[in-house]
């Protein structure tokens, strides 16, 4: 049995499929003598690549043999034999520079990976395929499924959601995300244990770096994940009056667009004229958070996941990916640590908050993208691209891709299914905040998160400013001005392209 599926924000038990791959599309099995049609997989992923590895012999430089996609591709070929589906060899990355030619010639791989972020900036271009018509279709790879959108978690599905309501992509995992922690090093500076809270997360790496000698940094990061969690922290209060629209514990682009007209979250207020008061301004305490944090993080130039490694760091905020590599070299730590989900913010460092984010997660990823490759061969093709996809995201499948390259969390792991071992405590933190989930207690990763929402452009204006910050460009104040008038801008720019019927606000 599989204990996790979440059905409408719910958890229920679910009857995994235990026969072959059958679908209920196309050919189940038996001989094609036809010529075959060609499906080209990017087996790219936000936590690690899926392509088959040059060799399945474990090795230093070789941690992780993979060919796990490759053998569930040809169970799934082995009932739809009238399509050859090539699994690259290399993935392109999500590069950009590589796919937007190929989007535009219609010469990518037709399902291929890149990050969910980009879709608001390739609305319009014909780029993907609407998967809204066919997550409303029951998955036949799982048993009882009426619905394939029934296995994701319906706020951690309307993070993928575009700025139009559509779903353009496919999630293949959840991201694992925390801190991993020298304790050690703390013990060494007389600091007992981990912190829990935003305060003592605070007073940790400040005191750290006071006295740390200069080799060494206190706090480091590869992305800015803990501002999301603290974003989500600081205004999940506003979730009740504003996740209306689409009521799945997610605001979303158009519910951000009315909260903002209607002044319930206003990041504007009070930052105008040669000396701005920010007087009940939000965002910019919010801002200033973030900035506080910032400011105690280590040099552009420190190589964090080496540092880390060669215990000169005392936290090194991650994702699977970087967990996943560190322990691949964890005979060169000579040193105690653990990894520690995202300390709370809490009404010891400011009153006005909500309830904080589910923890160990960041919630789903790896975005594929069925491309206009696959329209150009018409709709047999389309319909075997999103089949596959379904084939993938079932549990019993999940369960085997993901997991078997040791650095996300699969869909909905089954009770007897085993993570790996630098992947369980997240993994458990995740699962026991989603029980809060009903109460109140814990809210969805990014229920409320700008930056995400807003587009790839202003995401890139967001990191940019705070990374001025981080490194003395700016101050929070300029920074919040600054961002204050994109987030405006921006929110002007939908209103203007979108076409949302006002009048439902």
């Amino acid at each position: 049995m599989n204990r996790r599926i979440i059905l409408a924000g719910a958890l229920l038990a679910t009857t995994l499929a235990s026969c072959g791959p059958k679908g209920n599309f196309g050919s189940t099995g038996g001989g094609y003598d036809g010529e075959k049609i060609v499906i080209r997989v990017d087996g790219g992923g936000d936590v690690g690549n899926f392509n088959t590895t040059a060799s399945m012999t474990e090795s230093p430089l070789n941690p992780y043999p993979y060919n796990t996609l490759e053998k569930l591709i040809e169970e799934w070929e082995a009932a739809h034999p009238k399509f050859d589906v090539q699994l690259l060899s290399t993935s392109s990355n999500g590069d950009r520079q590589v796919l937007i030619p190929q989007l535009e010639n219609k010469t990518a791989p037709e399902i291929t990976y890149q990050s969910g972020t980009v879709i608001n900036s390739d609305l319009g271009k014909n780029y993907y395929v609407n998967m809204t018509p066919y997550l409303e279709k029951p998955n036949p790879y799982v048993e009882g499924n009426t619905r394939w959108a029934d296995i994701y978690n319906e706020a951690e599905l309307a993070t993928t959601m575009a700025s139009d309501g559509d779903i353009y992509s496919i999630c293949l995992e959840r991201i694992p995300v925390g801190l991993m922690v020298n304790t050690s090093m703390l013990k060494e500076y007389g600091i007992a244990k981990t912190p829990d809270t935003y305060a003592e997360f605070l007073t940790d790496i400040t005191s750290l770096n006071s006295k740390l000698p200069s080799t060494q940094e206190a706090y480091a990061t590869t992305y800015m994940w803990y501002f999301i969690a603290l974003e989500t922290n600081m205004f999940s209060d506003l979730l009740a009056e504003g996740d209306v629209l689409r009521k799945n514990g997610k605001i979303d682009t158009e519910e951000l667009a009315r909260m903002f007209d209607k002044g319930m979250w206003d990041p504007t207020l009070n930052i105008s004229g040669d000396s701005p008061t920010f007087e009940g301004n939000r965002f910019y305490e919010y801002i200033k958070l973030c900035s506080d944090i910032g400011k105690q993080k280590a040099p552009q130039s420190f190589d964090a996941v080496q540092n880390f490694i060669g215990g000169n760091l005392g936290f090194l905020e991650v994702t699977g990916l970087q967990i996943r590599n560190i322990v691949a070299q964890k005979a060169r730590m000579d040193f105690d640590w653990e990894i520690i989900p995202f300390p709370d913010l809490t009404t010891d460092t400011y009153e006005d908050i909500g309830s904080p984010t589910v923890r160990g997660s960041a919630g789903l990823a790896t975005s594929w993208f069925i491309t206009n490759s696959a329209v150009a061969k018409g709709q047999e093709t389309v319909d075997a691209c999103a089949d596959l996809l379904m084939f993938l995201t079932a549990p019993e499948q999940n369960n085997r891709m993901i997991g078997d390259l040791k650095g996300g969390m699969p869909l909905n792991p089954s009770d007897d299914f085993e993570l790996a071992d630098h992947l369980k405590s997240l993994n458990d933190v995740y699962w026991q905040d989603v029980e809060k989930l009903s109460s109140g207690e814990r809210v969805n990763w990014a229920a409320l998160c700008s930056w995400e929402v807003l587009g790839y452009n202003f995401n890139t204006t967001f990191i940019r400013n705070m990374e001025d910050v981080q490194w003395g460009g700016k101050t929070a104040e300029t920074a919040t001005v600054t961002l204050a008038n994109a987030i405006k801008n921006t929110i002007n720019t939908y209103m203007y392209t979108e076409g949302w019927d006002t009048s439902a606000w």
